[in-house]
């Protein structure tokens, strides 16, 4: 790398990872500086803010070391270099800047002469393409390649040096490029590109606002004259500040991004924007810091520590049972142990235990607190190896809440043709066949592959696992301008959220003498919250303004609506959308709201097979409604059903209420204000 005028200084260096790695003590070889100044400026270099620590440093191994050394990239060491004082330090700042000047003598300044040369030979090599003696089609596009390759260069030397020749633009005429054409063009040219399998989805991705901003200072103008008058100067400047300001992602760079830095991504995300602790797999299963055997696929101690914290009242026998009730396995089949689980989870697991006297109690214990998720410990494992039946398998990345395994993260590498988000789809296919319990505790399932990313349940087949793209519940990303991994990470698996899915909207449909277990999708989760809000908002004790009607209704004015106005609002679906769970998810949290105490939910709609078919699907679903649903057989039985003082999910159709006698009035039946009803296509009726 660096070698001192005397010959005296020579470095040997690790290349990797397309940089130049030292160590400390090669470092303070280079500089001729004692180890605790090398120290003290690496040390400014991170806490300045002039490089982020994290990306430019890195743990390796080398010979004759038992333990991992750390290593400085190139940044680190040009940073140390230009702060270093010693003699070495000015002879490697003059190094540098020679380099510096080398490579922006040779990597801009372009031999006209050769390069038009080259230019001829190219021209008589393209002429010749036309001819019988050249006819493939791959020749011929290679051919094009040269050409165009050889007359940008030709183009931009000639810009460089003022040599470009300009065709004036009319005097009438003036154009200046708008941001939305041309994104929209390099979109199109991105679809036509993709479809002939020569781009990826990173081709054209902006890296930040600087493309905008260029448009903008190439149409810049002065005293009623553009800065650049003619088409060839705007192209010629577009070009080069678009080479030199590179706004776009590395589309060359994104062919070689490896499986690695795609998990690293979705652990940085996990650990800076969502505040999950990281640990790397091997380092809890071996040496001092070991807390689980491969086998184990809990961490029992954590899971312990969050049992003692949440259930301080609880005995200690009671602590113990509810701990070997959350590990032990109740039957063979893994749909049925994942639920079992799952409802622990979710509404506590029961223990019986003494109080003296020959008397027993039933009480619950908690493995998480849902009521304040910032109460629970969260935890993102790389690298997580199983060990089952002599099977060895290594999810990339393993979600853990107080030592629960709840979430397996499957990465693939985009640019790999072989390896898209379907071979992580099949991946963990195998990781369920193969090592099973891992998938006892499992909520759900995420697979990506850096760009594209879906989420679905142990039961879920590749065309059900889908897409969450939102982090905010309001920007919903274009998947074919921005990857979709970053906002399902944050939008999904951010800890608020996490918890809400999993006690609200994950249910284990019965088919048969099957269970299919669903995960709601994004527009399910935040329709079915925002209808929560509105409807605790209306069943609240009325303002003295609630018997004015509000001037119109719907989102988003529902929200300004007075409380306790009785009226909640609409939730418009499309066909296919999913309506039916939604209608369940959102019973099944709102049994649940402390502010509805234990309500009545009314399932209204106006033909009979609609009726019966809604039954049914929450019939399949008692598990998140918390209890069986009744139908109404007649209209007495509905009077009847609607005279309880709380509780119930009720079925019945509309012409039910209507009265036995023209013109006669319906009784009211109750003026309870927890009475929901949920009407079904209720523009209709």
């Amino acid at each position: 790398m660096y070698q001192t005028p005397d010959n005296k200084t020579q470095i040997e260096v690790k290349f990797e990872q397309e940089t130049v790695w030292l160590n400390q003590t090669q470092i303070t070889d280079l500089f001729q500086r004692d180890r605790t100044v090398i120290t003290k400026h690496i040390n400014n270099i991170f806490k300045e803010g002039e490089l982020d620590e994290k990306s430019n440093v890195q743990k390796m191994h080398i010979a004759n070391s038992d333990k991992p050394v750390v290593f400085y990239n190139l940044e680190v060491i040009i940073s140390v270099g230009y702060r270093v004082n010693s003699k070495r330090g000015i002879q490697f700042r003059q190094w540098a800047t020679q380099r510096l000047k080398e490579y922006l003598v040779k990597g801009y300044a372009i031999n006209q002469q050769r390069l038009e040369q080259l230019n001829q030979i190219v021209n008589v090599i393209q002429q010749s393409g036309i001819t019988d003696t050249l006819q493939l089609n791959e020749a011929k596009g290679l051919l094009d390649i040269l050409g165009n390759y050889t007359r940008s260069f030709v183009l931009l030397n000639q810009y460089d040096s003022n040599n470009l020749k300009t065709e004036k633009l009319n005097g009438n005429i003036t154009y200046e490029i708008q941001y939305n054409e041309a994104k929209e063009a390099i979109m199109e040219l991105k679809r036509q590109l993709i479809a002939k399998k020569e781009a990826t989805n990173f081709f054209g991705n902006e890296k930040d606002k600087s493309f905008e901003g260029t448009l903008q200072s190439i149409a810049q103008s002065f005293d009623g004259q553009y800065f650049y008058p003619s088409i060839e100067e705007q192209a010629a400047h577009l070009l080069y500040f678009v080479i030199k300001n590179h706004p776009f992602s590395d589309v060359i760079m994104a062919n070689f991004i490896t499986e690695s830095e795609i998990e690293q991504m979705a652990l940085d995300i996990l650990s800076e924007d969502l505040g999950y602790s990281v640990l790397y797999g091997p380092d809890i299963a071996e040496g001092d810091k070991k807390e689980r055997d491969y086998t184990e696929v809990v961490l029992q101690q954590r899971l312990k520590n969050a049992i003692d914290k949440f259930n301080p009242n609880i005995s200690e026998e009671a602590k113990e049972e509810a701990l070997k009730k959350a590990l032990r396995t109740v039957t063979a089949n893994l749909a049925d142990k994942n639920e079992h689980f799952h409802r622990m989870l979710t509404e506590g697991v029961d223990v019986k235990f003494s109080t003296g006297e020959g008397k027993t109690k039933t009480e619950k214990v908690w493995l998480i607190d849902f009521e304040n998720p910032k109460n629970n410990e969260f935890l993102a494992i790389n690298q997580f190896t199983v060990v089952e039946n002599h099977n060895n398998k290594r999810p990339d990345i393993v979600l853990f809440v107080n030592g629960l395994p709840l979430v397996v993260i499957e990465l693939k590498n985009a640019t790999d043709e072989t390896a898209d988000v379907k071979a992580a789809y099949n991946q963990l296919q195998t990781y369920k066949q193969l090592v099973p319990s891992l998938f006892n505790y499992n909520t759900f399932l995420l697979v990506s592959d850096g760009w594209f990313a879906k989420a679905g349940t142990i039961s879920s087949d590749y065309s059900r696992f889908m897409e969450w793209k939102t982090a905010d519940g309001t920007t919903v990303v274009d998947s074919q301008r921005e990857p979709e991994m970053e906002p399902m990470i944050k939008g999904l698996l951010n800890k608020e959220t996490l918890l809400d899915v999993i006690r609200h909207f994950i249910v284990f449909e019965k088919s048969g003498k099957s269970v299919v277990k669903k995960l709601a999708a994004y527009h399910q989760y935040y329709a079915v919250n925002k209808a929560i809000e509105s409807t605790i908002r209306a069943a609240s004790i009325p303002e003295n303004v609630a018997n004015k009607p509000p001037t119109h209704f719907g989102l988003p004015s529902v929200k300004d609506q007075p409380k306790g106005d009785q009226r909640a609002g609409v939730v418009w679906h499309t066909q296919g959308s999913g309506k039916s769970l939604s209608m369940v998810f959102y019973t099944g949290k709102l049994v649940l709201a402390e502010e509805m105490n234990n309500p009545t939910i009314l399932v209204l709609t106006d033909r009979n097979d609609l009726d019966q078919q809604l039954f049914e699907t929450f019939g399949n679903c008692e598990q998140l409604i918390r209890q069986k649903p009744k139908q109404a057989e007649s209209r007495e039985d509905l009077k009847d059903k609607l005279s309880v003082a709380s509780g119930g999910v009720i079925f019945t159709t509309i012409q039910k209420f209507l009265p036995e006698t023209i013109g006669a009035k319906y009784p009211e039946l109750s003026n309870r204000r927890n009475i929901v009803v949920i009407a079904d296509e209720a523009h209709r009726s």
